[in-house]
């Protein structure tokens, strides 16, 4: 039995805008589908264990915290993509075990984390001639067919504060970085999920999605600072109704104590905000007494990119820290 360990970082999505999603998956190349956006690279994220095995039959069971998770279909699949990869003359038994530090279904990135962390050690594992970029796009390829997401692996492996254009996963999309002081902390509030695969196999919202994405992608293109990235992230969310009361609530109280600014994950009830180091303490006891401390997570920004990739040679157009 061959054992590993491999970590990625979460990405919180505070706003997008869909690519070819209407399409059926078997008509095109699943490469270049996904959604232009931004968000933020923390260094919260999903540790994952892996064990695998020769045998005569193909098994893949998967954990997620330490239960049984027949619902991670898209883990399940990166596996089965890898091994097919392999094309070895016996299968594998293969046990995934997901530790997640975020809360899942709310925009925190999750599946993008599993699904990466599984793909880069599992290549590992089985000592595949597979590139860190190939074993991301198995990720996002993976993402894609199984409706768990649309654009996060990408930025995964360029962390900071991103932004991401054109469409398609790693190595196709072009992922920007806003230059974000490192002091600056994320806090977040979680209220509950909003699960991803209902939402993005909905042509009428993601239709709805389109005209927001674009005016946001345009004004940050336009002033591409920490400060318009959050006022054009929650002005989004406002733009698509997704914002209910608590949402509401939590953002106003962090513009309230000190946060740059303030935006609703996308897509989850759940809010997040930027702060630099010295208003974060003020910011939690207010969060805290507000909505209890179980529900609130507090994250640097994770700059490192994964693996010491050069990403400039990879997306010379604008790379900045």
């Amino acid at each position: 039995m061959k054992y590993t360990e491999m970590f990625s970082p979460a990405g919180i999505s505070s706003f997008f805008k869909p690519c070819q999603t209407h399409i059926p998956p078997s008509t095109f190349d699943l490469r270049y589908v996904g959604a232009e956006g931004g968000g933020f690279v923390i260094n919260l994220g999903v540790h994952t264990e892996l064990e695998v095995e020769k045998s005569s039959k193909r098994v893949v069971d998967v954990y997620i915290n330490g239960r049984p998770a027949l619902e991670a279909v898209t883990t399940r699949t990166v596996v089965n993509r890898i091994l097919n990869l392999a094309k070895q003359d016996h299968d594998y038994r293969v046990k995934v075990k997901h530790w997640v530090e975020v809360p899942i279904g709310a925009g925190y990135g999750s599946s993008a984390a599993g699904a990466l962390s599984t793909s880069l050690g599992l290549v590992e594992l089985l000592d595949l001639p597979i590139t860190v970029m190939e074993a991301a796009m198995v990720a996002h390829v993976s993402e894609i067919e199984c409706g768990t997401g649309l654009a996060t692996v990408a930025p995964l492996l360029t962390g900071g504060c991103v932004l991401q254009r054109g469409c398609g996963g790693p190595g196709i999309s072009k992922v920007i970085r806003i230059p974000v002081e490192e002091d600056v902390k994320i806090v977040s509030v979680f209220f509950g999920p909003i699960y991803t695969r209902k939402a993005v196999s909905s042509p009428e919202f993601m239709e709805k999605v389109m005209k927001a994405g674009s005016e946001a992608l345009t004004r940050i293109n336009d002033h591409p600072e920490l400060e318009s990235f959050m006022k054009e992230s929650r002005r989004f969310s406002s733009q698509l109704g997704l914002q209910t009361c608590k949402v509401r609530v939590a953002m106003d109280l962090m513009d309230e104590y000190g946060a740059v600014g303030a935006a609703q994950n996308m897509i989850g009830e759940a809010v997040h905000g930027a702060f630099y180091r010295e208003d974060v303490k003020k910011a939690l006891e207010a969060l805290e007494d507000k909505f209890g401390k179980r529900s609130i997570y507090v994250s640097g920004i994770h700059f490192t990119p994964l693996a010491d990739l050069d990403l400039r040679e990879l997306h010379p157009y604008e790379f900045t820290r």
